[in-house]
């Protein structure tokens, strides 16, 4: 996991080429949107000076620093900057996956996938130790949690770091699917006034297995998505170090192809 330090996003992992195809139906031009300098709203508790209320940014970007070796897909789930009042509504998280593209084939090779997140509750701009989050399993294998008041959800697959040739990575793609789904079944349900955000991203690391220190010793992000409301409808949220461009020519396994992609597109919040 990474403490966030005003300057920081989100990442990646290991480098198995990749011959199976992605469970989501997710499509270029939802990875090009999920990449624009804005967010459908700031989320709540954070100071004017974090970098990530402008929407995506690539930070390291393909290029890790010198003699390291790992990376991990990396996302946040945070109330948005209304501070959402609900009191029976879950955030629902499943199939995380990463990828890298090989610089020397030009290919996409798999390094992550997990039906489930793992993460960590932390405060909103990351004082203080982190804690145990509130998680309900469910019975496909996805996990919905509970933020409490000030604190978000910092998650990444369940699964190790990734190897990772650093000399071999012309692009990175990390992505998720959430959504709003009720708490308790008996009470009323308030999915409709909830207002939740979620990004992804990736970090690099120095090792598979290296301790977490001072954000920049042990690890560095490599970027991260933008913030995008969940709805009660199952959405992809993405990250890539690629263009429009790029992703466009060459997307990844399971992406639905496009033959025409609006490189910026209009803020489309849909809370």
């Amino acid at each position: 996991m990474s403490t966030h330090t005003p300057k920081k996003t989100l990442g990646l992992v290991s480098a198995l080429l990749l011959s199976s195809t992605q469970v989501s139906a997710n499509d270029v031009q939802t990875i090009v949107n999920d990449m624009q300098p804005f967010n459908d709203a700031a989320p709540h508790g954070l100071s004017s000076d974090w970098t990530i209320l402008n929407g995506a940014q690539i930070l390291a970007g393909a290029e890790p620093p010198v003699g390291w070796e790992a990376a991990t897909a990396t996302g946040q789930v945070y109330r948005d900057v209304s501070d959402s009042q609900d009191t029976n509504t879950r955030v629902e998280l499943k199939n995380i996956y990463s990828y890298v593209l090989s610089r020397s084939t030009g290919k996409w090779g798999l390094l992550q996938y997990s039906v489930s997140v793992g993460g960590v509750s932390c405060t909103e701009a990351y004082i203080g130790a982190c804690s145990t989050p509130d998680f309900k399993y469910l019975s496909q294998g996805s996990v919905a949690v509970k933020l409490a008041h000030g604190r978000n959800l910092f998650f990444s697959p369940n699964t190790s770091r990734a190897s990772i040739d650093p000399n071999d990575i012309a692009g990175i793609f990390t992505t998720v699917q959430a959504r709003l789904v009720v708490d308790d079944p008996s009470k009323a349900s308030d999915v409709s006034t909830a207002r939740y955000l979620v990004d992804m991203g990736g970090d690099f690391w120095r090792s598979l297995n290296i301790d977490q220190a001072a954000y920049g010793v042990n690890n560095t992000q490599i970027g991260n998505g933008r913030f995008k409301y969940v709805t009660a409808t199952w959405q992809d949220f993405n990250f890539t170090t690629l263009t429009a461009e790029e992703i466009a020519k060459n997307p990844p396994p399971g992406t639905i192809p496009a033959t025409v992609v609006k490189a910026t597109p209009t803020p489309t919040p849909t809370p």
